[in-house]
């Protein structure tokens, strides 16, 4: 027998620039809380003293990236399969830890979750959303209000709730009453069960009595950082601790495909082919029988607005939306159409 030949791979040195854009976008976040303590002047002196060695090496580290990449191909054949799968494997780890670190560094300088109070501010008959692009219609009023959107309706085996979370809404790191801000959005990424949000969607879910019946059931839709809410209230448990299940989960332009959801959770994953921000988890996740990942043709500039998503797919040839609605309908449990009461929700943070 003769001895097998060697074995041909290929390493995408983009990952590797990837991720160095990864770890510059870590530097200008951490730039971001220098300049929002700049009237106070004793915890920014303490700030620079902290985090510059911080920056500097994390600066060192994205420089070694892209040199890396630069220099991969010439060394790709003396890498096995094996290597390549391992590291793959520990990407989305690497970037849980990335976010785990800036979390830790918005707490050290007077940031980090706080309590968050969430509070009923409108309720309103709608027209059930039973289609992706309806989802993404109400995903975008979510958006435009940055309130938490809950839409009860009757489905075919008990009441079918819809909760709809916005994304990112305040980017600096301190001094936020808004609970979708960037100290939120590193703590989801880090861990679930810990930002504020996910705490507000809970306090929601319960004032509109989510899971005291039999038969109720949630869906979640969320848009960017609202998408890493809706999938860490499934992996914590938070939701189905309320006595109802839930049904899956639609992201659109979120980092979930890491996500460690329960076995058989549906979920659709919209994502645009050069949008950045679904690749932040370092992982991709290929279609299967419970998730559907969607890539849509790249838009340029405007790819992470949602209103590029919503055009995008209203591009989508009839028969391939038509099959993203039955994935849909896979979630919901086949929902009918109708009426539906849909109550709008502010998260606020209650830190002093």
């Amino acid at each position: 027998m003769s001895a097998a030949g060697p074995v041909d791979f290929v390493v995408e040195p983009a990952e590797l620039h990837r991720f160095g854009a990864v770890l510059l976008s870590t530097i200008a976040m951490i730039d971001a809380t220098h300049a929002s303590r700049a009237g106070q002047p004793v915890a920014l002196a303490y700030g620079i003293a902290a985090l510059t060695p911080i920056t500097l090496d994390i600066h060192k580290l994205a420089l070694a990236c892209f040199q890396s990449a630069g220099n991969y191909q010439s060394c790709e054949n003396l890498l096995t399969p094996s290597f390549i799968k391992k590291f793959e494997e520990i990407e989305p780890a690497l970037a849980r830890g990335i976010a785990a670190g800036l979390f830790a560094v918005d707490k050290l300088v007077g940031g980090g979750e706080s309590p968050v109070t969430a509070t009923a501010v409108a309720t309103a008959s709608v027209a059930v959303a039973a289609s992706i692009p309806a989802l993404l219609g109400r995903l975008q009023r979510s958006s435009a209000s940055q309130e938490i959107l809950i839409e009860t309706s009757s489905g075919v085996s008990g009441r079918q709730f819809t909760m709809y979370l916005p994304g990112t809404e305040y980017w600096l790191p301190l001094n936020s009453k808004k609970a979708f801000d960037l100290g939120s959005d590193l703590a989801a990424f880090a861990k679930p069960g810990v930002s504020a949000p996910e705490r507000a969607a809970v306090q929601a879910l319960a004032a509109e009595g989510f899971g005291t019946r039999p038969g109720d059931s949630l869906t979640l839709v969320g848009y960017s950082e609202g998408g890493i809410i809706g999938a860490n209230l499934i992996s914590s448990g938070a939701v189905t601790h309320l006595g109802g299940r839930v049904g899956g989960l639609v992201a659109v332009a979120s980092p979930v495909s890491a996500a460690q959801l329960p076995e058989g959770t549906r979920v659709i994953s919209i994502e645009h082919t050069d949008d950045p921000v679904p690749a932040l988890d370092l992982a991709e996740h290929n279609s299967d029988s419970n998730w559907t990942t969607v890539k849509l043709a790249p838009v340029g500039l405007q790819t992470h607005e949602l209103s590029s998503y919503q055009q995008s797919l209203s591009n989508l040839p009839t028969q391939q939306l038509a099959k993203l609605n039955e994935a849909l309908a896979g979630i919901t449990g086949g929902r009918q159409y109708g009426s539906a009461e849909i109550t709008g929700f502010e998260a606020v943070r209650t830190r002093g």
